[in-house]
């Protein structure tokens, strides 16, 4: 009778790492790559609004449509909550107030307050900052983290203190991505869609055709907002250029879903 291998354990791996994939593992390790931001723990305080903006992949925009809600109700701050070397952050700033003792990196933007994750800081999980005293208004930018792009279900670990705006792009997978991340939250928590792109005239049947359910439902609800894409700031990134007039008013029509002046 053949003999069977036992199975495989941390203590019997079925394959040996080479010596240069554990020093670029280690490196990997050192520099964050496989840290998550974490919301665990944090809540806002009692005179604090929160929405919470979460991409439906990388590079949607995510960062830029946080920016544009927090502007549409000052005084307001954007705590972006990914890595350092994944910030879209770095240029946006009018004027840098420097770092805090916990490891945030300042800018102000007009009324709008930015923290980012400064560079060094790798010791501990990327909670939110404390609210600053004269922002009433906090807009998480959580990006696309890649558990929720591999896995959408885990978004079902974010807490329901604030409202959540998902932002994607004009593309049939785009638009996959959202189906998948709306059927992976409860539809209250879901205030709008931001969807970057052509506007909805100028979309081909097979784009049409192939919406989910729950995003058909977003756009039945008017909460399917379409941001045109702008050629500066898909060349620049963010950076201290004002934004573009229809990306602030997209920013109003997201914040009036998302944190109406009278709740």
């Amino acid at each position: 009778m053949p003999e069977t291998a036992p199975p495989a354990t941390l203590s019997s791996p079925s394959w040996t790492p080479s010596l240069p994939e554990l020093r670029d593992a280690a490196r990997a390790l050192r520099a964050g790559h496989f840290r998550r931001p974490t919301l665990a723990g944090w809540a806002p305080e009692p005179a604090e609004r929160a929405v919470l903006v979460v991409g439906c992949g990388g590079g949607v925009g995510a960062t830029t449509v946080a920016v544009a809600i927090a502007t549409a109700r000052p005084p307001s701050r954007v705590v972006e909550c990914c890595d350092a070397d994944r910030s879209g952050l770095v240029a946006a700033s009018f004027t840098e107030l420097g770092e805090t003792d916990d490891g945030w990196l300042r800018g102000r933007r007009g009324d709008v307050l930015l923290e980012r994750r400064a560079p060094h800081d790798r010791t501990t999980e990327p909670r939110p900052p404390g609210r600053a005293a004269d922002c009433p208004v906090t807009v998480l930018d959580l990006g696309a983290d890649p558990r929720w792009a591999d896995n959408p279900r885990g978004l079902a670990d974010l807490p329901a203190y604030a409202p959540v705006v998902l932002v994607t792009r004009v593309s049939l997978p785009g638009l996959r991505r959202l189906e998948a991340t709306l059927l992976a939250l409860p539809a209250a928590d879901v205030a709008a869609a931001a969807i970057l792109g052509p506007p909805r005239r100028r979309w081909p049947k097979s784009l049409i055709h192939s919406r989910g359910p729950r995003t058909r439902d977003l756009e039945d609800d008017g909460r399917l907002v379409v941001i045109a894409a702008d050629w500066h700031l898909a060349l620049h990134g963010l950076d201290a250029a004002p934004l573009p007039s229809h990306c602030l008013s997209a920013g109003r029509v997201l914040a009036d879903l998302a944190l109406p002046e009278n709740p």
